[in-house]
Parts: C-alpha cells; sequence; structure tokens
C-alpha cells in the first residue's frame, strides 16, 4: 500500500499493537522506532554488529579461561 491509503480501521488496529508492544518495552534489550525507514534500517544494522561483536568476545572468552 502507498503511504496515507490505509483505513481508519487498520490504522487503530496498527496503533493498539504499537502500544502494547510500548507497554513491554522495558523487557527489550533494544528499542527501534519505525518512524523513519531509513534511521530504523540504520538502528538495526548497528544492533546486529554489537550483537555479533558481543558474541565474539564472549567466545574469545571463553576460550581463554578454558586454555588458562
Amino acid at each position: 500500500m502507498v503511504g496515507g491509503t490505509e483505513a481508519e480501521e487498520v490504522i487503530q488496529k496498527r496503533l493498539a499493537t504499537a502500544s502494547g508492544e510500548l507497554k513491554d518495552a522495558p523487557n527489550y534489550k533494544y528499542l527501534v522506532v519505525n518512524d523513519q525507514v531509513e534511521t530504523a534500517a540504520q538502528e538495526i544494522l548497528t544492533i546486529l554488529a554489537a550483537e555479533q561483536i558481543h558474541q565474539i568476545n564472549k567466545e574469545e572468552k571463553v576460550k581463554e579461561v578454558l586454555e588458562s
């Protein structure tokens, strides 16, 4: 669908879903608001990179401990 062409019912359903998701926000490690697609996409890529680095660092630390 092209922006601005959604039925009011669809918009209200999406807003209700978003409201429920925001109530759960404190339970999540990251929060990405998709109000600007390019910004949200960049945030997601940054999160993925950070998690990959975290995993690599954890694996290296475990290896280091096991070898000592």
